[in-house]
């Protein structure tokens, strides 16, 4: 099975276990940050998250799941998070500068605020891992035969 799409299975794993959580707990933090994460991982071995674990072990969820947002997904920052009708909703935004409709957003919802925040967090990780498996206009090979000259025209600005 390809790399990308065992990601995008494991990822989808974690939604689903985080979507029918009641709970937060620091089992399901660790099997996020282990198996939906990439940088947190790094850096708390190297010693530069311990934040992050002071957190998790005085059971400060939903701080701990915005700082685990900010170390996972630097670029991504907390656009809306609101209770409305019995949910929290939360809103991650890859562009926060940008007017709303311009930007890529993820939106998630659950009855616990930390539970929201997580399940955003692996959103954004799926639809990260999503568009890296989807937006290459390189190919992989030119044949031989080809007089055309091949010119890489992604942006990457």
């Amino acid at each position: 099975m390809p790399f990308a799409l065992e990601n995008q299975l494991q990822l989808d794993r974690l939604a689903e276990r985080v979507r029918c959580a009641s709970a937060p707990n620091a089992p399901l933090f660790e099997d996020v940050i282990a198996n939906g994460c990439q940088r947190a991982p790094v850096l708390i071995r190297m010693g530069k998250a311990a934040r992050l674990q002071q957190l998790i072990d005085a059971g400060a969820w939903a701080e701990a799941a915005l700082v685990l947002i900010e170390l996972e997904l630097a670029q991504w920052k907390p656009r809306r998070i609101v209770f409305d009708d019995g949910e929290w909703h939360c809103r991650l935004s890859a562009q926060p500068y940008l007017p709303e409709g311009f930007d890529d957003v993820v939106d998630t919802c659950h009855d616990v605020l930390a539970l929201s925040i997580l399940g955003a967090l692996l959103a954004a990780r799926r639809q990260l891992a999503g568009d890296a498996s989807q937006h290459s206009s390189v190919p992989d090979r030119v044949p031989a035969s080809s007089d055309r000259v091949r010119v890489c025209c992604d942006n990457f600005g």
